[in-house]
């Protein structure tokens, strides 16, 4: 990119993490050459990089499924984005999720996790979740310290 652009690699660096650290008519060819070459971001490079992880993982205990629960999930990615963060979503097909599944929604490193249900259940929420900064959603624990939202 930076040889289409013709400017250094770092400048291209600082148009991708400082733009306005770069001059209009460098950063202008800069994003013209990313235009062009039809570039994205290597997110994960970024992370490594940076030591951010600018992702909130949502763990949806079948709430994927269900037409009347869709909502949510968008609503908490558009606010997301909103903010500058990006979320995936891991479906877990019963109530009780298996090490496998939390190896999945904790593999990018989150900087928290939503977990979801539908129909207002009482969950045990995972050690492993509660470490990575879990918020239920639509669902309740009897544990202490876990934030819950519910909606009416």
């Amino acid at each position: 990119m930076a040889k289409a652009a013709g400017v250094s690699p770092m400048t291209v660096s600082r148009v991708l993490n400082n733009p306005q650290l770069v001059a209009e008519p460098k950063r202008e060819r800069v994003q013209a050459a990313i235009r062009d070459l039809d570039y994205v971001v290597n997110e994960l490079a970024r992370q490594i990089g940076t030591g951010r992880h600018p992702y909130i993982g949502i763990l949806s205990l079948r709430v994927a499924i269900a037409p009347y629960s869709v909502d949510m999930i968008l609503a908490v990615e558009q606010v997301a984005r909103e903010h500058g963060w990006r979320t995936y979503i891991v479906n877990a097909f019963t109530h009780d999720p298996s090490a496998g599944v939390l190896d999945h929604i904790l593999a990018f490193r989150p900087e928290g996790v939503i977990l979801a249900t539908v129909g207002h259940h009482v969950v045990n929420v995972h050690e492993r979740l509660i470490r990575a900064g879990v918020v239920l959603a639509s669902c309740q624990t009897n544990q202490r310290g876990i934030a819950c939202y519910v909606p009416d």
